[in-house]
């Protein structure tokens, strides 16, 4: 069953990952959540895919995305993740 993920360019238009949605879809495999290449690092990353440091918006120059660990969504979610789990 595919979740809808944050993503953490935070609606860039030039992610290659969200497309500028602010979210995109992963299916976990049969090994679970696995980390897979940033798709915006691959493409070559556009300056407009570059934060005002120069890294990439989409992954923060570590060149792979971890969906097991995405961005925070506000104190509410931190709150949730810390009360019940993610």
């Amino acid at each position: 069953m595919p979740k809808r993920i944050r993503c953490r360019c935070g609606g860039n238009a030039a992610c290659k990952l969200c497309l500028g949605k602010g979210k995109y879809e992963y299916t976990p495999g049969p090994m679970g959540w696995q980390p897979f290449p940033c798709p915006t690092c691959d493409t070559g990353a556009p300056a407009a895919a570059r934060n005002a440091d120069g890294r990439c918006a989409t992954c923060n120059d570590t060149r792979s995305i971890d969906p097991a660990n995405p961005p925070s969504g506000g104190m509410w979610d931190d709150l949730c993740k810390i009360l019940f789990g993610a």
